[in-house]
């Protein structure tokens, strides 16, 4: 995958954080309803998706059935 296209999913998403700051969803919930594109690649979602951990700006939790989910950490740090 260009580095290019992985920049502009990481975009897309942090807008859609920025937008919908409580969102929370696994990889396909995130291909189909954050960036609402079916056709991009799974393998290219996760990558964007783990860069976003990665800097800090998303988390990664696993469900009991094994699902990542991802969320916002900002929106989802506890408060005191």
């Amino acid at each position: 995958m260009p580095k290019a296209r992985c920049s502009d999913l990481e975009l897309a998403l942090e807008h859609y954080c920025a937008d919908h700051p409580n969102a929370a969803d696994s990889v396909e919930g995130v291909r189909r309803w954050w960036l609402a594109d079916p056709a991009i690649p799974l393998s290219d979602v996760e990558a964007a998706l783990a860069s976003l951990v990665e800097r800090g700006l998303l988390d990664v939790r696993r469900l009991p059935d094994g699902t990542d989910v991802y969320f916002n950490r900002a929106s989802w740090a506890p408060r005191n």
